[in-house]
Formats: C-alpha cells, sequence, structure tokens
C-alpha cells in the first residue's frame, strides 16, 4: 500500500459495497454466471451470497467463484434450529457443502444469526476454518437483539461481527434511543471484541403506521435518513472503511419465482435490467453519501484495502 493510501481521509477512500444476491436468486435465478454480470454492470466490489435451498448450493457449488471480480464476498448461512444432535448424515453433508462454497468463493465471513444456530454448529463450522461473524437481530427476535447478546457470543467464541442497520433501528425504536445511538453502541463493542467484519444496509418502507417492506433499498425507504446518519456513525467509531452490503430487495415491485411457471428468457431480461439499474442506484447513493460527509471527510485513516 503506498503513502498516498496511507493518507486518505475516511470520506475519501474507496468504498466497498454491493448486494446480497439473495434477492436475486429469489426472483431472477440461482445461476452465478447471471448474478456476475449483475454484479459486474452496476459497479459492485462486494457481494454476500445467500444458503437458502439446495438449488442455490447446487449453483454456487458448479459456478465459478464470484470473488475474481470482487474486493469482499462474505455468505449469509440459514436456520440450524434443526440441526439438533446426533446430526443426520444430509446435515453432516450440508455442513460439509457450506465449507467447499467457503473454499471456492473465497468467503471472508459467513454470517450467522445468534437464535437460529446452536453452539455445537458454531463449533463445527468453526473446526472448518470458517471466519464467522455474528448479527445483531430485528425486533421480532428473543435472543441477538442487544448488545450484549451479541457481545456473549462474539466473546466467547472469538468471532466478528456484523451489524444489521435496520435491525437496529427497528430495535431502536423500542428501546427509547436513536439508530444512531444503538449502532454506535453495537460499533464500540465489536471493535473491542472480535472486531467488526461488514454492514447489513437497507430500511423499511412504512406508510400510514403500517410497514409494508422491512428490507427496502435506501432510494425507498422511509427511514433512509436515520439509516444512513446510523451508517456515518459506524464508519466514524471505526475510523475505515468496512464492506457494505446490500439488504435492500433491488426488484421490490417484483414476485418470487415460482418453480411451477419459470421465467421467460424475456422477463429474465427485464428483471436483469431492473436489478441493475436499482443496484446502481444504491450503490451511487450510498457512495456519494460517504465521500460528501463532512464529519468523514475530516478523518483521515489508514485504508484497510
Amino acid at each position: 500500500m503506498n503513502q498516498a493510501t496511507n493518507t486518505l481521509r475516511l470520506g475519501e477512500q474507496p468504498v466497498i459495497i454491493g448486494p446480497s444476491t439473495g434477492w436475486l436468486s429469489a426472483k431472477i435465478t440461482p445461476e452465478l454466471s447471471i448474478h456476475r454480470d449483475i454484479l459486474q454492470a452496476s459497479k459492485a466490489s462486494a457481494a454476500e451470497m445467500v444458503w437458502h435451498d439446495s438449488s442455490r448450493r447446487e449453483a454456487m457449488l458448479r459456478g465459478e467463484s464470484l470473488a475474481h471480480d470482487l474486493d469482499y464476498c462474505s455468505l449469509h448461512l440459514g436456520s440450524f434450529r434443526d440441526f439438533t444432535l446426533p446430526l443426520r448424515l444430509d446435515q453432516k453433508e450440508t455442513l460439509q457443502a457450506i465449507a467447499s462454497i467457503v473454499n471456492k468463493h473465497a468467503i471472508a465471513t459467513a454470517t450467522i444469526h445468534p437464535d437460529t444456530t446452536p453452539p455445537h454448529i458454531i463449533n463445527d463450522l468453526i473446526r472448518q476454518n470458517i471466519r464467522l461473524g455474528i448479527e445483531n437481530m430485528d425486533r421480532d427476535c428473543a435472543f441477538g437483539r442487544t448488545v450484549s447478546d451479541v457481545a456473549s457470543m462474539m466473546q466467547h467464541w472469538k468471532v466478528t461481527g456484523v451489524i444489521d442497520l435496520q435491525h437496529a433501528f427497528e430495535v431502536a425504536q423500542i428501546s427509547g434511543i436513536s439508530c444512531r445511538q444503538l449502532v454506535t453502541q453495537f460499533a464500540s463493542m465489536m471493535l473491542s471484541s472480535g472486531g467488526i467484519s461488514h454492514l447489513h444496509v437497507s430500511g423499511e418502507i412504512q406508510v400510514n403506521g403500517t410497514i409494508s417492506s422491512r428490507h427496502a433499498p435506501l432510494t425507498k425507504a422511509t427511514n433512509k435518513q436515520e439509516i444512513l446518519e446510523a451508517l456515518e456513525a459506524v464508519l466514524l467509531i471505526s475510523q475505515r472503511q468496512i464492506p457494505i452490503i446490500l439488504e435492500g430487495d433491488p426488484l421490490l415491485c417484483y414476485p418470487l419465482l415460482d418453480q411451477q411457471h419459470p421465467l421467460s428468457d424475456e422477463e429474465i431480461i427485464h428483471r436483469t435490467e431492473s436489478a441493475i439499474a436499482g443496484m446502481s442506484c444504491e450503490i451511487t447513493l450510498i457512495t456519494e453519501f460517504i465521500h460528501s460527509s463532512p464529519v468523514l471527510s475530516a478523518t483521515a485513516r489508514q485504508a484497510p484495502y
């Protein structure tokens, strides 16, 4: 890393940003070749693959690695609630497949939910040299939504943390503090524990007190300003750029795939173009916010990438 990069102000450092590919799998196709085209066209430098079902697993195992074109790639794992001991053969094969995907795609962090990942599964993943990130949970979860919940797991397992800004927004509302205050608490705790691997950024759409989406892109979110302020707070206290994973649905007005009625080639192209447009707008919005923030522009720190 050259000296010029070392002295870049925080607001001038390259923003490592890109989408969760879960929405692409759910609304276009699980095929990674199309995901790669969308990521390249939207100028994404990061992505989070999402473990969900056998079709996604097979696509991840056979497809060419997405990591070749990215600065950061993570994997969001699903629920392990039914992975009780002794594990069944298919469950053992699932854990082995996860390890294969982590290696194949050079996964930097595998995101897990603290309320659906039992200790023996965490042990198994760690034994396979998979770097884990504990995500803070939303207001509906009994465990994992407070700083102390996440801290207990991070410190016990010596793993990193993932801050979900929309989850924090929801919990902050029922806790009587601002989202900015809560994410600052999460960030301070994580930085003193295992560190922050990446951020999940999305918002919500609320009309007349009714929430229609809890995974909205910020370009459409009604709480956009609160989420951006929370993002600024995390970057400021971290004093470095942190990879940003966009969890907002870029195809918000499109239905999920119906396996009984596959999309036509024309519809795949149409949804692909819509996803590119939506992701490009989201990446531009957040990148410009970070680079134009007077607070971040005044902070000079070493860039991590």
